[in-house]
């Protein structure tokens, strides 16, 4: 939930309205402190902290309305309140003009120390500063040249990410929140694309908080900075963030992002200057929770233990989220939220596999994944090189994203299971296996998706082609999945490998390739036969998926012939059938399955939708293929086509229009028209129910209210009808007239204004043509 803002007056300006009232109370607090104060309600050496905020855990049973009473009486109110974390923000009321700025953050602390006191409170605590995880200063500037920076982005290569995409390229489905410092809205290598849209803001109105959290048109994120629904970056480490997981790919320009069709959901908590507050990181942490995101990348740090970043760090674990932490670059133990066993706490490496000598260290590291020198898009629309944990953990967040791509099903524990356990130990020779600097060793993209490629259904769709002719062109459509809660999950952006290998020795025969699947879980695998006849198997793979089909090659030509029951049909009509038949080269009807192309402009065929498909691969078994074709509601003469190979067949089929339903005649709407020489030429198109124009030879009858038209009666032709009216020399005013089919029982009537004589050329309508 969003977090709520109580209303109410306080009595705070009231009670401590001079600057002594203020210093009576620091005395007090200070000779009521007791000894035992825990470390976390103290202020770490040089930990900044909002001097205007507390951050304090309700005890069980302790409503926000209770909490707001007891800290009312020192000055502070509630104004966030987050339920399900049992947690409230409370901020001090206006202080009197006589209070110095050092005497108010002493106040901060002192009432900390006292409401601690209080048995309402799990814990009172300052709202402390979080800052970027990034170690140099953003001066080295990359000067983009026309060919994309790809061979300078050194990590790419070493954790096998190309050889990666060679298994999944991600799945758009599958969003990153990225809580940091924004996004370059407006940088070239930043599509729109890749950004996670939320569904009820989308579909929603402008203006209006359409699924009701709180944000007001949270399109793609929010912006706790600026509290509004554009999370622009003021800094460039977000944009930096952002480029490693999802810049362009293969668009001409600058760098490559890691997740390719991955999305990302920009939450900014950090300002121009790099720096935040808790409050807003547990504020963005509850809304990735609420819109159930599976990973979260905090390439952040903040130098004290906080119980409230704990509390919200802890719900998003037990909501499923896999949230990865950068662990620090102060060349010490893990920073938070890294040292929360509750998240992967990632430590950085170099190119030449070694820890980096300003990444943090400890027990608390989970993995490491490169973070020195790493080159990626920077706001102003330009590129940086950066190095620190915070380049090292979306490295960590986009594999997680790709293994979530091929194993919706599994859970974050599964991910990372799949992410440790395939970790090169690259520093096996002085630390074998875990270590303090970098946990279970550095990622391996190819190696970690591999693992996770298991378990993946990968099976036929509809009628497999198992023969074919030699030189053909064959489809095979194949479709993966996973099964999700009992029902089968499709895997989009799953890349399925596929070769012909002969059947008697397995040797590969020069058939081979790739597809990508889509949304609904289908590639489908395009390739043209091999010469020579002979059996064979096609086997398709995502990694250690495997499925095997049988193929058998025919290398003797056949023929096809194509028969249909009626050459001319209504549109709107019945199905009408036809037959395809195969032949081999003796005459003899070939009783081997063989696929078949069925393509036509109009109309479909049927294959259990209502208007049918223009083209539809089918097989042909026993010689004979019978099928239905629809004729849709578009009229006009369509070829019907059947092939193998390079066997053609075609049928023509009419699809006549219907009878005449409306008739369409000059605009009674248009200003007044000027007659040239008192004479108008009006159209008039009759179509049938489907906005076709009729069949020629349908008479339609004219009248006026005054003057005459000529002909009085005319036979469309493509539908269209013209007539003349001709009025007296002078006549202005309205000349009504109608056009009339009495076959059909249609009229239809036209107020012709005239004015004037003036003799300008008048252009006669002329019909369009139907869309189909």
């Amino acid at each position: 939930m969003p977090p709520s803002t109580p209303a109410g007056d306080s009595p705070f300006s009231d009670r401590y309205s001079t600057c002594i009232g203020w210093l009576l109370l620091w005395l007090l607090v200070w000779t009521l402190r007791p000894p035992n104060v825990s470390a976390q309600s103290v202020p770490a050496a040089g930990a900044g902290h909002h001097p205007d905020r507390l951050m304090i855990g309700l005890a069980p049973g302790v409503t926000p309305d209770m909490a707001a009473a007891e800290t009312a009486a020192l000055g502070w109110e509630v104004t966030r309140v987050w339920p399900e974390l049992a947690l409230i923000e409370v901020t001090a009321q206006p202080r009197a003009a006589q209070a110095t700025a050092p005497q108010a953050a002493d106040l901060a602390a002192a009432s900390q120390a006292l409401l601690a006191h209080s048995p309402l409170f799990r814990y009172v605590d300052l709202d402390y500063q979080v800052q970027i995880a990034q170690t140099d200063s953003p001066t080295q500037a990359a000067t983009a040249p026309n060919d994309p920076l790809l061979p300078d982005q050194w990590a790419f290569p070493l954790i096998g990410a190309e050889a990666a995409w060679g298994l999944s390229i991600g799945d758009e489905r599958v969003a990153i929140a990225v809580l940091d410092t924004g996004y370059d809205t407006s940088h070239a290598d930043l599509q729109a694309s890749h950004l996670w849209v939320n569904p009820a803001e989308q579909s929603g109105a402008a203006g209006y908080d359409d699924d009701g959290n709180g944000y007001v048109d949270d399109l793609h994120g929010w912006d706790w900075v600026e509290n509004d629904n554009e999370a622009r970056d003021l800094h460039g480490h977000g944009t930096h963030v952002f480029g490693i997981i999802a810049a362009g790919v293969s668009n001409g320009i600058g760098v490559t992002g890691y997740g390719r069709n991955l999305s990302v959901a920009p939450l900014r908590v950090l300002d121009q200057s790099g720096t935040g507050y808790i409050s807003d990181l547990v504020d963005a942490l509850e809304y990735a929770r609420a819109k159930g995101f599976r990973i979260a990348n905090l390439s952040l740090t903040v130098s004290i233990d906080s119980p409230a970043l704990k509390d919200a760090v802890t719900a998003a674990r037990d909501a499923g989220i896999l949230v990865v932490a950068a662990a620090g670059n102060t060349r010490s133990t893990v920073l938070w939220p890294a040292a929360y066993p509750e998240t992967v706490a990632v430590a950085a490496t170099t190119n030449t596999d070694e820890h980096a000598d300003f990444s943090n260290y400890g027990s608390a590291i989970d993995i490491a994944a490169p973070g020195s020198s790493i080159l990626s898009t920077y706001h102003g629309n330009t590129y940086r090189h950066q190095s620190g944990t915070s380049m090292a953990g979306p490295h960590v967040s986009v594999l997680a994203g790709l293994i979530w791509s091929l194993h919706p099903d599994w859970d974050a524990s599964q991910v990372m299971e799949a992410i440790t356990a395939t970790a090169i130990d690259v520093n096996a020779a002085s630390a074998p296996g875990w270590d303090s600097y970098l946990g279970a060793g550095r990622i391996d993209m190819y190696g970690a998706l591999f693992e996770a490629s298991g378990g993946i259904n990968l099976r036929p769709v509809g009628e497999t082609p198992t023969f074919a002719v030699s030189g053909a062109a064959v489809t095979v459509p194949l479709q993966a999945s996973v099964p999700v809660d009992g029902a089968d999950t499709p895997l989009q952006g799953a890349i399925v490998t596929y070769q012909l290998v002969n059947e008697a020795d397995g040797l590969p025969v020069g058939v081979r390739g790739t597809a990508a699947t889509d949304p609904n879980g289908r590639a489908d695998l395009t390739f043209n036969t091999p010469e020579g006849s002979g059996a064979y198997q096609l086997l398709a793979q995502i990694g250690k998926s495997l499925v095997e089909l049988p193929m058998t090659i025919h290398s003797h030509p056949v023929s096809v012939s194509l028969s249909i029951s009626e050459t001319a049909v209504a549109v709107g009509g019945a199905p009408i059938d036809f037959q395809v038949q195969v032949y081999g080269p003796d005459g003899v009807t070939e009783t081997a399955p063989l696929p078949i192309l069925l393509s036509t402009t109009l109309g479909g065929f049927a294959d259990g939708t209502p208007t049918g498909s223009k083209e539809l691969r089918v097989q042909v078994t026993n010689g004979v293929y019978q099928g239905q074709f629809i004729p849709g509601v578009v009229a006009g003469t369509t070829p019907i086509t059947a092939s193998i190979g390079a066997s053609v067949a075609h049928q023509q089929v009419v699809i006549i229009p219907g009878p005449p339903a409306t008739i369409i005649g000059p605009n009674p709407n248009n200003p007044a028209i000027n007659v040239a020489m008192n004479v108008l030429k009006l159209n008039f198109l009759v179509q049938d129910a489907y906005g076709n124009a009729v069949a020629d030879g349908v008479q339609v009858l004219f009248a006026a209210s005054e003057g005459e038209l000529t002909p009085a009666s005319a036979m469309t032709a493509g539908g269209a009808v013209e007539t003349t009216l001709t009025v007296a020399e002078g006549r202005t005013g309205t000349v009504r007239v109608t056009a009339s089919v009495p076959d059909a029982g249609l009229e239809t009537a036209v107020d012709v204004q005239i004015t004037a004589r003036l003799y300008f050329p008048i252009i006669p309508r002329t019909p369009g043509a139907s869309p189909e």
